[in-house]
């Protein structure tokens, strides 16, 4: 967590103070528009919402889009205020790992071959500087959930919902007891960089009405690349 960064993003170059009125949207599939939701919000940002269907949807109804470089804005002063409760730490997922009667993991990236450990994907290692996490695989007791089972508009297609409804998204989570969920358990997802599959599947859980839930901010841009940390044994 660096407050003094997100402030400067935040209140600088975005001109957003906390009681300013946010909405954020992507093409329409939903996981980017959700990452940015969920940074605003960790922050202590009040009153953000997600356009649903994005900018498909928008341009399909003759909503106006602008082109070339973004408009400056003028600077607002805002103190982050840190949602604690919405984040688990390296620690904790330790933690959950050690203790499935009260906490599941899940592993919402969509593509198996990052679950396995086949695919290595890339992130931020420096300012411009991106490199391939040095390990795969999963962390040990995830469910593979992907993102994309809660989604209603996977392929950002217009007049489609980001998410599916509150009664789909309950069934979808359902099939999840098989493999230790439970309604009284704290939910901890993750993805590769955390803010993306992994916001979309917090915020799914959040839409269906579970309250215990977390996203690993750290995800596995963090716990491929630590050596110390265990991997989950693959078939």
């Amino acid at each position: 967590m660096c407050e003094p960064r997100a402030a400067k993003v935040i209140g600088e170059a975005l001109g957003i103070g906390a009681d300013t009125e946010v909405v954020v949207y992507d093409s329409g599939a939903g996981p980017n528009a959700s990452g940015t939701w969920f940074f605003l919000t960790l922050y202590g940002v009040k009153k953000v919402r997600i356009l649903d269907g994005g900018l498909a949807t928008w341009k399909a109804h003759g909503g106006a889009v602008e082109t070339g470089s973004p408009a400056r804005v003028d600077a607002k002063p805002f103190t982050p205020s840190v949602q604690w409760s919405m984040i688990a730490s390296v620690d904790e997922v330790r933690r959950a790992i050690a203790d499935p009667a009260k906490y599941v993991l899940l592993d919402s990236r969509h593509n198996l071959d990052e679950y396995t450990g086949k695919s290595l994907l890339g992130a931020l290692a420096a300012p411009g500087k991106e490199e391939n996490v040095k390990r795969g695989g999963a962390i040990p007791t995830a469910i593979f959930s992907p993102w994309t089972k809660y989604a209603g508009n996977k392929d950002g297609q217009p007049d489609k919902p980001t998410l599916k409804d509150k009664a789909e998204l309950e069934k979808q989570i359902e099939k999840l007891t098989k493999n230790g969920y439970a309604p009284t358990k704290t939910v901890i997802s993750y993805c590769h960089v955390g803010l993306g599959r992994g916001s979309f599947q917090y915020l799914a859980f959040k839409t269906a009405g579970h309250e215990n839930v977390k996203v690993y901010v750290g995800s596995w841009d963090e716990w491929g690349n630590d050596a110390s940390l265990p991997l989950a044994a693959q078939p």
